[in-house]
């Protein structure tokens, strides 16, 4: 076909409804929206690019309901066309219900989303973060059900993201159990059966985890346990493993006092949790380097304090276009009050170390506050940016 030859008459419709829809006003746009169902021109590609356009007009215009009724009438009247774009758009069902507080409109579409979960993993896990920010456990643990055995199944799931699944899976177990119990043990065997489904069950390492998740740990941390001295430069595994097990046991031990202590759900602050020990080992390891610049003979007390440079890093790290996983930003932010609390608490920092920390995150705050005004789906992160204190 050359340039001269008509287009197909599909293509021509598509075109007409399309520049249509580009020079109309949102009310206008929303008919024609419906008209294109009605006439049958819509495709997987059209409604997507109609809604991605409208989604933010619609929270700007209080019409979060109205363009949710699109997308509903959209998959009862060409299902096939809604099951071409449903990844995206049951994650806009599931926003906007959260922010309106419509939770019983959740399961079906959270359950909707984990049936199609192992086709679009990765905007499955960060929808099932968003709902664990909003503290839905219950809505996770049905999802749980549905998305592992397909997972699980999977010829295009890579492994560590099975297994990631499957660990997600036993922790929402684990504090759902450790929720509603009043006596919680690890040896129970309902809770054992269910762990099982998803991961291996390590029956000491157990006892320890669910200990330090009720906020009664076993072991009692001090800061002797997190200074050492670096192995000789060159050696591969320089940072001792005695300090990498302390790391480890230090971010259950939080995990249960953002529960006990801070009032914090299991499921959001499980979202600081799943990385606050990797972001602790690299801040180990890039003291160490300073140590080896500085010929020092002095041993290395581990940094535990946030600095404002290394938390704005990691927080960037979920805003990419390639890692958009905001509602793990907003927790891993959200926490770091409670952090410094906690690590004060233990006795692992100083008053001093507590002061220069506070002084570096002071104006964060603001920063958050400039960068979720311009995340408007979802209200609560920019609710929690205007009344977050680093406060001792």
């Amino acid at each position: 076909m050359d340039n001269t030859d008509p287009l197909p008459p599909e293509t021509q419709a598509w075109n007409a409804v399309w520049d249509k829809f580009e020079q109309a006003s949102y009310d206008e746009r929303v008919a024609i929206f419906y008209q294109a169902i009605k006439d049958e021109v819509m495709d997987g590609e059209m409604a997507f690019e109609m809604l991605n356009e409208m989604y933010e007009a619609s929270i700007q215009q209080n019409k979060r309901t109205a363009f949710d009724a699109m997308i509903v009438s959209l998959s009862e009247k060409m299902p096939a066309v809604f099951t071409a774009e449903a990844h995206f758009m049951l994650d806009w069902l599931i926003t906007n219900a959260l922010a309106d507080g419509r939770f019983q409109d959740l399961p079906q579409f959270a359950i909707q989303l984990a049936k199609r979960g192992d086709s679009n993993i990765d905007l499955t896990l960060a929808a099932m973060d968003k709902l664990a920010y909003h503290n839905q456990l219950a809505i996770l643990m049905q999802m749980n059900a549905v998305l592992f055995p397909l997972v699980k199944e999977s010829t295009i799931i890579l492994e560590f993201t099975r297994d990631e699944i499957g660990l997600r899976a036993s922790n929402y177990v684990i504090f759902n159990y450790l929720d509603s119990s009043p006596d919680p043990v690890a040896d129970n065997p309902v809770l054992q059966t269910h762990l099982n489904q998803y991961t291996p069950i390590d029956p000491e390492g157990l006892v320890e985890y669910m200990a330090n998740l009720n906020n009664k740990p076993l072991e009692k941390l001090t800061r002797a346990m997190f200074t050492f001295t670096p192995a000789p430069h060159g050696e591969a595994e320089r940072i001792p493993h005695e300090i990498i097990h302390n790391i480890s046991e230090l971010s259950a031990q939080f995990l249960g006092y953002l529960r006990w202590v801070e009032g914090m759900a299991y499921s959001k602050g499980h979202l600081v949790n799943s990385v606050l020990a990797q972001y602790l080992l690299e801040q180990i390891t890039a003291s160490v380097a300073d140590w080896d610049e500085s010929d020092s003979t002095e041993p290395i007390i581990a940094p535990l304090l946030p600095s404002r440079a290394s938390v704005e890093k990691l927080i960037g790290t979920y805003l990419t276009v390639f890692n958009a996983n905001p509602h793990k930003a907003a927790a891993i932010f959200e926490s770091l009050p409670a952090w410094i609390r906690f690590v004060d608490k233990l006795g692992l920092v100083t008053k001093d170390e507590i002061q220069t920390a506070v002084a570096d995150l002071n104006g964060l705050d603001q920063t958050m506050q400039t960068l979720w005004t311009s995340y408007p789906s979802d209200p609560a992160p920019l609710q929690a940016a205007t009344e977050w204190r680093v406060e001792v």
